[in-house]
Order: C-alpha cells, then sequence, then structure tokens
C-alpha cells in the first residue's frame, strides 16, 4: 500500500514531467520542503523516477537483455524503481540495464543537451562549462564529461555499421598514429626506442623514421552513405580494405577498388559504375548532380581528415575506431534526412536510437593489443 509521501510523490510526477529541467528542479525543491525530504535525495529519486516513466512508453527492455524472453515478473521495488526477473534465464534487470543510463541517471534535458554538445562538436571544456551554466551540474569534472561523451560516441559508432548497396567505392586512407593524452608513450616504427612527444611539424627525415601510420579501410555507395574501419598499423593491401568492408555489402553490390584496378563482385552484377546519383543533395556546395565513385572516395577521405585532424584537433589512435564511427553515422544521418540534427526533435530522436540500441560502453583493449 502507498504511503502518503509516495501518492505526493505521483502527483507531482503527473504535473512536471513535461516541464523544463529549471522548472521540474523549482517543482522538486518546493515539494521536498513542504515534505521535510532532503533535496538532492528527492531530486536524484523523482529524475529516475521520471526516466523510468519515458522508458517504459519507449518499450525500452520490454524482454530480457540477457535472453530476449518476454517472460519475466517484478522481483523488486527499491526506492521506487522496478527491478524484473526473467522467467527463463533468472536474471534480474531494471529498465536502465544495459543502456547508457545505467548508474548515470541525470535528467532527460541535461541528456539531451550533452549529446547536441557532442554532436556539434564542443570541447570538452565548454561542454562542462555549458552543463554547469544551463543545469547548475556543479558536481562534474573534466573526467566525467569524457567519459560521458566517450559513451554516446561509442555507442553512436557500433549504430553506424549499416549494410550498402548497388555500386560500392572501396579505398583505403593513412592517417598519422597519434597518442594523445597518453603518458607511456610507445614507439611503434621500432619498439625498442623511445617515443618522444612530438609538437609542431616533423622533417621528413624525421617524420619517416619515426611516424607510424594507421590505415582506414572506407568504402562508399551510390547513394553517399559509408562505412570506415580501423585496419591496423602500416600499409593496408587492396585485399586487406576488401576484407574489413565485406560484411557490409548486401549480396546484390558491386564493388570497385581503384587500387588494385581489380573489380569484385557480388552475385552476378559485373558493370562498373561510371556515374554515381547522389539520392540527397548532400554535395551541394560543390555545385554537382553527381560525382563519380572515385570523386565521392575521395570526397570521404577529405572529409575524414578535417574531422580528425581539425575538428577534433586529433585523436587518440586508441580511441579512432569509435570516433570513425561516430563520423559515419552523423554523415549517413545527413545524407537520409538532407540536413544536419539541429533541432531539439532531432537531437531527441536520436538520443531515443541510442537507448532502444541496447549498447553499453564497456571497455575494450588498447590498439596497441590488435
Amino acid at each position: 500500500m502507498e504511503t502518503f509521501e509516495q501518492i505526493n510523490r505521483h502527483a507531482l510526477m503527473q504535473l512536471i514531467e513535461k516541464l523544463p529541467y529549471k522548472d521540474f528542479k523549482h517543482a522538486v525543491l518546493l515539494f521536498s520542503k513542504m515534505e521535510k525530504l532532503d533535496f538532492n535525495e528527492e531530486l536524484s529519486l523523482i529524475t529516475a523516477i521520471d526516466f523510468q516513466r519515458r522508458l517504459e512508453r519507449l518499450g525500452v527492455n520490454d524482454t530480457c537483455p540477457s535472453c530476449g524472453s518476454d517472460q519475466y515478473t517484478i522481483h523488486a521495488i527499491r526506492k521506487e524503481i522496478k527491478r524484473y526477473r526473467c522467467k527463463d534465464c533468472g536474471k534480474t534487470y531494471t529498465l536502465f540495464s544495459g543502456t547508457v543510463l545505467e548508474k548515470t541517471k541525470w535528467h532527460w534535458d541535461i541528456w539531451v543537451r550533452f549529446l547536441e554538445l557532442t554532436i556539434h562538436g564542443y570541447s570538452l571544456k565548454d561542454i562542462q562549462s555549458t552543463l554547469e551554466t544551463e543545469f547548475d551540474c556543479t558536481n562534474i569534472n573534466h573526467k566525467t564529461v569524457f567519459l560521458w561523451r566517450h559513451k554516446l560516441i561509442y555507442v553512436l559508432a557500433q549504430m553506424s555499421k549499416i549494410k550498402l548497396t548497388n555500386y560500392v567505392h572501396m579505398d583505403g586512407i593513412t592517417i598519422r598514429e597519434s597518442q594523445k593524452g597518453s603518458r607511456a608513450l610507445v614507439n611503434y616504427k621500432n619498439l625498442k626506442l623511445e617515443r618522444k612527444p612530438r609538437t609542431g611539424r616533423l622533417s621528413i627525415k624525421k617524420e619517416a623514421s619515426d611516424v607510424a601510420y594507421t590505415t582506414i579501410a572506407t568504402a562508399v555507395d551510390s547513394s553517399g552513405h559509408c562505412i570506415c574501419n580501423v585496419i591496423g598499423m602500416g600499409d593496408g593491401e587492396p585485399e586487406d580494405i576488401f576484407n574489413a568492408l565485406k560484411h557490409y555489402l548486401e549480396d546484390d553490390s558491386n564493388t570497385i577498388s581503384p587500387s588494385s584496378n581489380k573489380q569484385k563482385t557480388q552475385n552476378t552484377m559485373t558493370e562498373p559504375c561510371e556515374k554515381a546519383l547522389l539520392a540527397f543533395d548532400y554535395f551541394k556546395e560543390l555545385n554537382v548532380t553527381g560525382m563519380s565513385s572515385s570523386d565521392m572516395s575521395l570526397k570521404l577521405h577529405a572529409d575524414i581528415q578535417k574531422f580528425i585532424c581539425q575538428d577534433m584537433a586529433n585523436v587518440s589512435t586508441k580511441y579512432l575506431e569509435d570516433y570513425l564511427g561516430f563520423f559515419t553515422y552523423m554523415r549517413n544521418w545527413r545524407i537520409d534526412h538532407g540536413r544536419c540534427p539541429l533541432s531539439k526533435n532531432d537531437i531527441e530522436s536520436i538520443f531515443i536510437d541510442i537507448i532502444k540500441s541496447g549498447i553499453n560502453y564497456s571497455k575494450k583493449r588498447s590498439f596497441a593489443s590488435l
């Protein structure tokens, strides 16, 4: 049976669930004073309950995250957060389990704003400052912001793995390896030698003897959608590029590799592509109505170079695959919608896709172990 305090809290939830965060927070403050409750604890509790209601409406974890069974029962309710038990595998879970929200139950508006700042390329310092100014998030630091951002980038990177169709142009690009943020530097050209920090531009002789490069396999189809995968250190052969990307081809896809001047086909299609017309006007800044497959590949390479080396001010090689996946997701999203995600509705739709994906950030092995 519900207590009077719980009844009042549920009545409050009906009134404030659609309010902006500042008004939401003010209403919780008034409620906590009226009920003589600790404000911070009550804000955390009501925020979690609000999120739980949103997840229920979205159908998140309506089946067991472990085995996929839809046979479950309510196992326990702690601080009004429901924990379910799967009748088939016996494991317990909440609606937050296996999502980016697990163990970080911030308000919906804060998450959406954080995702917006991440997508628009704000620095960690600017993100932290914005959250402190707009949401009074005084209990976050630089490390927290980095982990939050990498959570979102990692999930979007996993969501970027799509199937390419029709004519697909494969190629490779090399990026200078980076150990940005690392204290123990490794010389990948010669593991026995010391790797000194690099500053500024290197001489040709120094670069040839000291700099290692990472090979990225890229593929772009006739609609403009792309896939980017890190192969590893050193130069990649055409066969390595094809093997790294062949899993992302539809059965009727036709691949063209200019590096080998050989055409690898799937199924029965054998005709090469002379012109690839774009489904959306993604390249309208170039004032063209169509681009050849090699032109699209070159444009993709230029976009990658700009994103890694300029927009992100270089990316540590151990995180390169995640950031490339993030880049790929946003580029493909722009192709699909014909615009950048600028409105709050666009950002919220991406955030909902992130939650529904069931992908959560997990620690990965370092690039050096690949």
